[in-house]
């Protein structure tokens, strides 16, 4: 895919963009779930260390048995979504003494009561689609195959070559969208397969559920809050800039 940035488009490589936001964006997160821990959170904190901690000691493993040739970015990939559920422990619990009463996401009234805080997560939500939508574009994503063994290995196999392995002893599959790797950069697979660029600005997730807890603790009028949450949002579009394009425009730092 090309993406004109300036005068001359140039061609974009969304697994690299990909593991710079998303390693990027889970670093970010320890650091502000370092910086907001309590007594009644420190739980969560632990949690969130030893799952990154494992997260990079297996990736690091990884790279240095099998080399350059075959870069994996399954740890810290796998390791994301555990990360932001105990970040949300964090808002949950942290916020319970300023009279939340909420534990869980809902993301409709059809779910069931939508509290103070899942709106404001909610709206959140809706702002970081929207920009993902209409200013960080990805090519179409392409589909493999997961293959799991009975000694718990996995393989990840790009469509095209799954004939290949159709008579091994995989004994579980599933599909996954992404962007294959290179010598440089390792394949990633997408949470958001319909959207790609949902998975990019996910790296200002935390910053921004941050924001959130701040405006529930000091009782920020809706209205206002929303004007803070697209101010933030605002704020932090040159830094996404600067990773989507590569350095090439942005700014690298916010």
């Amino acid at each position: 895919m090309l993406i004109a940035m300036g005068r001359k488009p140039r061609e974009m490589n969304p697994n690299a963009i990909l593991t710079a936001s998303i390693y990027t964006g889970l670093t970010a997160l320890v650091r502000l779930a370092r910086k907001r821990v309590d007594k009644k959170t420190c739980k969560y904190l632990e949690s969130i260390l030893t799952h990154w901690s494992e997260a990079r000691a297996e990736q690091k493993r990884r790279r240095e048995s099998v080399g350059k040739s075959r870069l994996d970015f399954t740890p810290i990939k796998n390791a994301e979504a555990n990360l932001r559920r105990f970040f949300l422990k964090i808002l949950w619990h942290s916020t319970r003494r300023f009279g939340n009463n909420e534990f869980k996401r809902v993301y409709s009234w059809e779910e069931g009561t939508v509290g103070p805080l899942n709106a404001l997560l909610n709206y959140l939500g809706a702002r970081l689609r929207d920009l993902a939508t209409t200013r960080y574009p990805f090519p179409e994503p392409e589909k493999f195959q997961i293959r799991k063994y009975s000694d718990g290995t996995k393989a990840t196999i790009q469509k095209k070559h799954v004939s290949k392995y159709a008579h091994d002893d995989a004994n579980e599959t599933h599909w996954k969208a992404g962007y294959k790797g290179n010598r440089k950069f390792p394949t990633v697979l997408l949470t958001h397969p319909t959207l790609p660029g949902l998975d990019f600005v996910d790296m200002i997730r935390a910053h921004s559920v941050e924001l959130v807890r701040q405006c529930f603790i000091h009782n920020v009028p809706r209205s206002d809050a929303h004007r803070y949450i697209r101010l933030l949002i605002h704020r932090l579009t040159p830094f996404l800039d600067y990773v989507y394009s590569e350095g090439k425009s942005g700014r690298n730092y916010f």
